[in-house]
């Protein structure tokens, strides 16, 4: 997010905004929690941005190529130019949740390293499991 500039005793300081922490929950209902606040489906998007963000988080930061996420989203109907839909759907989501919750560029995205999805708290959860 874009540095502010404020006046502090006189002397100019700049700082940045508060960047929110976005998380995913893929378990049982989707939930897109910001700062702890559950945002309703009409603020994170239309369904086929939900269904973008859904498929991006189930697959816990791997890069996935536009062929895969037109197959998530729009199934056997996709539309002229997909990739061009998926840069929009891409671009609504950053402007919804920030700027940092999706990564990459139209040859393929990922979901952000800072959000954070139940589905991967879990797996960490059971790795540690496992090693004690």
């Amino acid at each position: 997010m874009p540095a502010r500039l404020a006046l502090a005793g006189g002397t100019v300081v700049a700082y940045q905004d508060h960047v929110p922490t976005v998380e995913l929950h893929l378990v049982g209902r989707f939930l897109v929690l910001v700062d702890d606040r559950e945002l309703a489906p009409r603020e994170v998007g239309t369904r086929k941005a939900r269904l973008l963000l859904a498929r991006l988080a189930a697959a816990r930061g791997e890069t996935l190529s536009v062929d895969t996420l037109a197959d998530a989203v729009w199934g056997s109907e996709q539309p002229h130019g997909p990739a061009e839909n998926l840069a929009t759907l891409v671009s609504r989501l950053r402007s919804a949740l920030g700027a940092g919750v999706v990564e990459g560029d139209r040859t393929g995205w990922r979901l952000g390293a800072a959000v954070e999805v139940d589905l991967a708290a879990a797996a960490a959860l059971v790795a540690r499991a496992d090693d004690a």
